[in-house]
């Protein structure tokens, strides 16, 4: 069964990073998102097409990635006070080559790939400006060592709390005395603490808003928003108290200190970043990777977290379901299940997404096409024959 998307999750995403471009900026991106004509030039290497999609012909969550790297080349040229609103003033290979040498010089494969072309896109949509230093070598950046592999650990969510908790009790003091690291440091404490105990999605947990953690008699309560689920799925879960504790920490020490002058309320997200913007989905995951790397190689992504969930023994599969809130009507979402319930669960996920005879009325049936059509012809043929001999002859 064919699923029906994240509703308008990207759609929002993408106005909330068109809003950290400024008003400056911001007419630039509008000019460029409008055309509509397909570029002649390469986007990805020199052997690779020679044409690419305007940003007008591109996915959504394609043009939020898009804005999101820009955003963040913004973020390091205003800490190096080189930004005045046009990209043009630090767009230069000797300074580009000294950021990529000093604030990102933790990119590698991919990541600094990606990185690259998107400084080259920026250059060409908004100013014709071809930069093809920044595509020299072009697969060089591409990763070339095998992935880690990566276990279900039952054990996870264990020591993730009590990583978390530790984080926590080291960080209190410093936000308390208003440290912008130790806030940053308690912010993810909390994060850890909250994915560990929900092992929900990381957009449903990374991008909630402050308004969505209510105390309702005494007891913490978070309201997952249905508009950041791919399967659009509400989620009202009660909180233990040491989680609790740990986010009202955060909510009260720590978040004031990233917040800063700015305008607080309850549409403002829940994690705040160290500019004082509501954070996003992939640096909420940076930062809970980084933080965790002693706990798994590479550190700890969401999906480790909800593996080591739903491996927990004497769930029933109904349970894991809930808990995960997955619908079975999707195949793939069997996939995440311990090997000892996997083939139950696909099972019944085909049990419930296959449509059986008489599901349909046939109207709606489809047109038998091709080689399927030529055979039930030919069968339709032999019938009528046998009928024919089989038939008395009338006297």
């Amino acid at each position: 069964m064919k699923r029906s998307g994240p509703g308008n999750y990207h759609q929002r995403l993408e106005a909330r990073q068109i809003k950290k471009l400024g008003p400056e900026l911001g007419a630039s991106w509008t000019a460029a998102a409008k055309r509509k004509m397909v570029n002649p030039l390469p986007f990805k290497h020199e052997k690779g097409p020679v044409t690419y999609l305007s940003l007008k012909r591109q996915r959504t969550a394609s043009r939020t990635t898009f804005l999101n790297s820009l955003n963040q080349l913004i973020a390091v040229a205003r800490a190096r006070n080189i930004y005045t609103g046009d990209l043009r003033d630090f767009l230069e290979p000797t300074i580009l080559e000294d950021i990529f040498n000093n604030e990102w010089k933790h990119l590698k494969g991919r990541a600094r790939w990606n990185r690259c072309r998107t400084l080259w896109r920026i250059m060409w949509e908004f100013y014709k400006v071809d930069a093809g230093w920044l595509l020299v070598g072009g697969r060089r950046y591409r990763r070339t060592i095998k992935p880690v592999s990566r276990d279900v650990d039952p054990d996870l969510i264990r020591r993730l709390s009590l990583l978390g908790k530790d984080l926590a009790e080291a960080a209190i003091a410093g936000a308390r005395a208003g440290d912008l690291s130790a806030a940053l440091r308690l912010r993810t404490a909390a994060h850890m603490c909250l994915a560990a105990e929900l092992s929900s999605r990381l957009s449903e947990i990374a991008l909630m808003l402050v308004g969505e953690i209510i105390d309702e008699r005494g007891q913490m309560v978070a309201l997952l928003d249905g508009e950041h689920s791919k399967t659009g799925a509400d989620g009202r879960d009660p909180l233990t108290p040491e989680t609790a504790e740990i986010i009202r920490q955060y909510l009260l020490h720590a978040r004031p200190v990233l917040l800063g002058p700015g305008v607080d309320g309850k549409g403002r997200g829940l994690w705040i970043t160290h500019e004082g913007l509501d954070a996003e989905s992939g640096g909420m995951a940076a930062a809970l990777r980084r933080a965790t790397g002693a706990l798994a190689p590479g550190g700890v992504s969401p999906n480790d977290i909800r593996s080591s969930a739903l491996s927990q023994a004497g769930q029933t599969l109904s349970e894991k379901a809930q808990q995960a809130r997955h619908v079975f009507g999707s195949v793939t979402a069997a996939t995440v299940y311990a090997k000892r319930d996997r083939g139950a669960a696909l099972q019944k996920s085909i049990e419930q997404s296959a449509i059986k005879s008489g599901d349909l009325p046939p109207a709606m049936l489809p047109e038998p096409r091709g080689k399927v059509r030529r055979a039930a012809a030919r069968r339709a043929k032999r019938k009528v024959a046998k009928r024919k001999t089989t038939e008395p002859k009338s006297p």
